[in-house]
């Protein structure tokens, strides 16, 4: 088993609310620790694959002038779904690991 540590927050009664509404639309219903475990996972890829949506929205603004609107927005759009498919890859890997680790 890996070697865990403790961490304590503290955190207001919304913040409570909104991760335990988070919790409840999850399969699985987690527990608050790990509801915040996932939703920082989460954050950190979501941020990883920023520069790509920030490339893809000033590539849209350099053609859109030239008439290429549509092209560009079927370009953006598979580059914003590839993004998507990665994430939701890496998110699935980190919930088998933890799966994996309460067994």
């Amino acid at each position: 088993m890996k070697k865990t540590e403790n961490f304590n927050m503290r955190v207001s009664p919304d913040f409570t609310e909104t991760i335990d509404n988070w919790r409840r639309h999850q399969r699985d219903i987690p527990a608050r620790a790990e509801a915040i475990r996932r939703l920082v996972e989460l954050a950190l890829l979501a941020e990883e694959n920023l520069p790509i949506a920030v490339q893809a929205s000033a590539f849209l603004k350099k053609i859109e002038g030239a008439g290429l609107l549509e092209d560009a927005l079927i370009a953006e759009a598979r580059v914003i779904v590839d993004a998507i498919g990665r994430l939701e890859k890496a998110l699935q890997v980190a919930h088998a690991a933890q799966e994996g680790r309460q067994d």
